[in-house]
């Protein structure tokens, strides 16, 4: 019983390492593209953190000329200002006996918050930061914000995602650039070994001798 062999030429293993390049190659862009995504998310939502941070204690310190003077309506003013921010829902103020002193006009209590507070849903999901409001390093009053963190990321995230376009897009250029590049080449060098000039040793040995008998 007679078994057939494939024999591959050398220009079709050549070919099949290449292919087997390319495929690799690929798989690693895929991968370091993985990598990637994953620490995006995790800046995004390290970012979200501070940002969320930076905007409670800057509210702290708004909220404190009109909490040394007890002018309870510049407080819902500027609770009222602070929820124009779309990441920002509501607003609550209290002193340093934890009475609530002012709020936003359509301020709604964590109590009834609290479905999109726990849910698991990170489009819906909201979050409560409260912050102390220092007079002289003395606690003089408390600020709450309602937030989400979705908003908060809204405008990065919609950044991120046309920067991994265009790094998506940019390594598929290159890929067709090295095919090209390296098609190019093997040409090259296919024609210049076809139409390289004989030796003179070789033209000699071919042509008659012209010395006479």
């Amino acid at each position: 019983m007679s078994h057939s062999t494939i024999r591959l030429t050398a220009r079709r293993k050549s070919r099949l390492w290449q292919l087997l390049l390319a495929i690799v190659l690929i798989m690693v862009i895929f991968q370091i593209l993985r990598f990637y995504q994953l620490g995006r998310n995790d800046m995004l939502q390290s970012q979200s953190f501070s940002l969320t941070r930076a905007i409670v204690e800057q509210s702290a310190t708004a909220a404190l000329p009109a909490l040394r003077n007890e002018d309870d309506d510049a407080l819902h003013e500027m609770a009222n200002t602070l929820i124009q921010n779309p990441a920002i829902f509501d607003v609550a103020i209290y002193d340093h006996q934890g009475i609530l002193l002012a709020t936003n006009t359509d301020y709604t209590s964590l109590r009834e918050r609290l479905p999109e507070l726990t849910t698991t849903d990170k489009e819906t999901q909201l979050s409560s930061r409260v912050a102390p409001i220092y007079d002289q390093q003395e606690v003089v009053g408390f600020i709450q914000l309602t937030l989400s963190y979705a908003s908060l990321q809204r405008d990065t995230h919609n950044q991120s995602r046309q920067l991994d376009d265009q790094i998506r897009l940019a390594l598929l250029f290159s890929v067709i650039a090295g095919f090209l590049l390296s098609s190019s080449i093997r040409r090259g060098i296919r024609d210049a070994g076809r139409w390289r000039p004989k030796s003179p040793n070789k033209q000699a040995e071919k042509s008659p001798s012209e010395n006479p008998d």
